[in-house]
């Protein structure tokens, strides 16, 4: 049986993708995104569910850029850079296990490399409440991917593991972290890894020398 946070409300989910809840309520009726329901009629969807879908879409919508301005948020910030050795060293394993493409041809040393580095934009969004620079960062990780000609999927399974590293870091240090903190750092991962799935789906554009 799936525990309860396997699975995220319609307005979570929405978020995750960066949608509106109408927008994901019409993608779930017409069948285009998987949900379960519960018995009082509420929709939900499985994190497993939802990541398979991300990365297997070959058509992902255009989101709103609802997460670019936040509140600010020093003490998510200050709490993700304190977990960042230990994020590093959890991503470095579970990259170290990912199939060939996602960091499994990747030293050890850019393995975590890689993963703070995440952390660190992230957390820099985080204290100025201005996640542009995230952004922009998922993006080019996005059409470098392409370039390269790394699958979706694999690219997708690389920032996986750094999210499920930061979750697993996070919640190894419940006693000392918010759960809406936690939830919101959370949140920015899961919400990057779809604009850069997004990114790898829509060719860069071409520059064009003058």
């Amino acid at each position: 049986m799936p525990r309860d946070d396997d699975w995220l409300s319609i307005s979570e989910a929405a978020q995750v993708l960066d949608v509106s809840v109408s927008t994901l309520r019409a993608w779930s009726a017409s069948g285009r995104i998987p949900c379960a329901r519960t018995r009082g009629g509420h929709r939900r969807f499985s994190r497993l569910e939802l990541r398979r879908w991300m990365a297997d879409s070959p058509d992902p919508a255009p989101r709103r850029r609802t997460l670019l301005a936040i509140a600010p948020s020093p003490a998510a910030a200050d709490r993700l850079l304190a977990l960042m050795p230990e994020i590093a060293s959890r991503a470095e394993m579970l990259l170290s296990d990912s199939v060939a493409g996602s960091g499994g041809s990747a030293s050890a040393r850019e393995r975590r490399l890689a993963a703070s580095s995440w952390v660190r934009v992230i957390a820099d969004g985080l204290r100025a409440g201005d996640l542009r620079t995230a952004r922009d960062r998922a993006v080019s990780h996005g059409w470098a991917m392409r370039e390269a000609g790394i699958a979706a999927g694999v690219m997708t399974g690389g920032l996986i593991a750094i999210e499920r590293a930061a979750d697993d870091a996070l919640a190894a240090h419940g006693e000392h972290v918010e759960s809406l903190t936690a939830d919101r750092i959370i949140t920015v991962f899961q919400w990057l890894a779809c604009v850069a799935i997004e990114a790898w789906a829509t060719p860069a554009p071409v520059r064009i020398s003058a």
